[in-house]
């Protein structure tokens, strides 16, 4: 896949204006930057992907390389990417962190996910519009006591798009120790407005599949 922008709308309930001013924000991006060279990370420890993703050109791939790492702390990113690894059996991500306390996790208070993107503002968000933002390839071993991936869109004027977690694996997935069904413990959690797709992903243990949170009426995230 390369990293040309597309604009994608599926069961838009949107007006016809909020659309149209969406439009207008993506044709002012400019295609120039549409083939933009992949970075290799040096290794999958923390450190080095929190760099690569820190200093990455926004709506670039960035290939994580085969290894096993155990994170303490989760990596976090704000501009759209592509986040590429070598496959579930070769790009291996443990936990490293402490559980939250199980009050936390129910009150959607628990913050240790392995990986969290977030729209930093309106004007971050609508330069993410015109790229792919691509999760793939990674293996995520939870250890039975973290939480998976998490996208937070605070903007509620417009949607993110092209947004695809693909060809993922969650093992050892977390249930905040209640062998329950409480969407605050999820495998993949989206906070706010989105359109993509989540496709092709293995779950493993107790997972909460996914978390999807309305920040605003007008859209359904995808």
């Amino acid at each position: 896949m390369n990293d040309c922008p597309y604009f994608f709308e599926s069961n838009d309930l949107s007006s016809a204006s909020s659309r149209a001013s969406r439009s207008e924000r993506f044709s002012e991006n400019s295609f120039s930057n549409c083939f933009i060279s992949a970075s290799f990370c040096a290794s999958l420890s923390r450190a080095d992907v929190q760099g690569c993703l820190t200093n990455a050109e926004r709506g670039s791939t960035v290939i994580l390389p085969s290894g096993i790492e155990t994170w303490s702390e989760k990596v976090t990113y704000n501009k759209a990417l592509i986040i590429q690894g070598q496959g579930t059996s070769n790009t291996i991500i443990k936990n490293g962190q402490s559980k939250c306390s199980l009050s936390d996790c129910e009150n959607f208070r628990c913050s240790t996910f392995m990986l969290e993107y977030t729209a930093p503002n309106e004007a971050g968000a609508t330069a993410d519009l015109a790229y792919t933002h691509r999760i793939t390839g990674i293996r995520f071993d939870m250890q039975y006591q973290a939480l998976g991936i998490k996208l937070r869109n605070t903007v509620t004027t417009f949607p993110l798009t092209n947004i695809i977690i693909d060809n993922n694996s969650f093992v050892n997935c977390w249930d905040c120790d209640t062998a329950s069904t409480l969407s605050s413990s999820p495998a993949i959690d989206l906070l706010g407005r989105f359109y993509g797709v989540i496709h092709s992903n293995s779950f493993y243990g107790f997972p909460i599949l996914l978390s999807l949170i309305h920040i605003s009426e007008p859209t359904r995230p995808y």
